[in-house]
């Protein structure tokens, strides 16, 4: 493990968790406070949290939640430390298609918090 990854994940992660909050079921939101609380996010993060959680109740798992939050923070984790960043015995043809599979991974946020939020509209 790397330390300086770990934090960079850690932050990417709970970032994302915040974000979709307001996306969670009730029980999750609860859930979703809890997990910040244990995870010593520190008291500010916890209130943004709770605050995030009274404005509206969303169709999200927090199990979604946290899969989606993962997903994201490895990308940004990637992205910060990894890309273009090849060790010489690896073809280029290799490299390619590690650039347009990460490259891919951005869209497919993008979309997927698209159709999440109109799944909170449609509600």
């Amino acid at each position: 493990m790397h330390p300086v990854r770990d934090v960079a994940f850690r932050q990417a992660y709970w970032q994302r968790v915040e974000e979709m909050v307001g996306l969670l079921g009730s029980a999750d939101q609860n859930r979703a406070v809890q997990a910040a609380k244990a995870a010593n996010l520190g008291r500010r993060a916890v209130n943004r949290f709770k605050g995030a959680a009274k404005e509206s109740v969303g169709p999200l798992s927090l199990e979604w939640a946290d899969h989606v939050a993962k997903r994201y923070a490895l990308w940004t984790v990637r992205q910060q430390f990894d890309w273009g960043r090849y060790p010489p015995d690896i073809p280029e043809g290799a490299r390619r298609i590690d650039a347009e599979l990460t490259s891919g991974i951005y869209d497919l946020d993008v979309r997927l918090r698209r159709e999440v939020e109109n799944l909170a509209l449609l509600k």
